[in-house]
């Protein structure tokens, strides 16, 4: 799992200068705060994120892993994120299509030539940016920043139903097994209580 402490820490190694770096802090802080699976990150559209006056964002799910009859969901940005998102778009002068696209070496600003990502590409970009930071890129999948929102949700004692709606989880398994992971995790740091034992 990827905290938002670990996602701060991998975006400020990043830094802002290139505009992959850009779409990479986006990319990154969005699917932490949408808890999407990567299919649904590279289905984002423009026309799917609508901006408030506040400076937050709404990202529609048309149809995902889960809403196979297309209900549509709706997922918070808040406004940093919101901010880095736009930020991208603006740099890329993307105003429609898709909100995930590759750069190419010869980068002039134009969004006419260039590709959608795919599920790969997400994986690629994780790994790559947490070896930057100093993570294992073994340890880091497409969906560590799911896991880790997940488990930080559980943490700040949200309710299983709360964490299933936000990630679109439509039974307790997935949240259970996060849930068990972490107990595990915290077990782990504890110091040996010999008292236990009678000693």
């Amino acid at each position: 799992p990827l905290s938002w402490a670990d996602i701060d820490t991998v975006v400020a190694a990043m830094g802002t200068e290139r505009p992959a770096a850009l779409r990479d802090a986006a990319l990154i802080r969005v699917a932490y705060e949408t808890l999407m699976r990567r299919s649904e990150l590279v289905a984002m559209d423009v026309h799917h994120v609508d901006f408030e006056r506040d400076g937050s964002a709404l990202v529609s799910l048309p149809r995902s892993k889960t809403d196979q009859e297309g209900e549509g969901e709706l997922r918070p940005l808040s406004p940093a994120t919101a901010a880095t998102l736009r930020a991208w778009l603006d740099a890329a002068e993307i105003t429609e299509g898709a909100v995930w696209r590759s750069i190419p070496p010869t980068w002039k600003g134009s969004a006419a030539f260039r590709n959608r990502l795919d599920d790969g590409d997400v994986a690629r970009i994780f790994k790559r940016r947490a070896l930057a930071a100093g993570f294992s890129p073994e340890s880091i999948s497409a969906h560590s920043t799911r896991v880790g929102a997940a488990q930080e949700l559980l943490e700040n004692n949200f309710a299983t139903g709360a964490i299933m709606l936000a990630g679109g989880w439509k039974t307790e398994r997935m949240v259970v097994r996060y849930g068990r992971k972490l107990a595990a995790s915290r077990n782990a740091k504890l110091p040996f209580i010999t008292t236990l034992h009678g000693t």
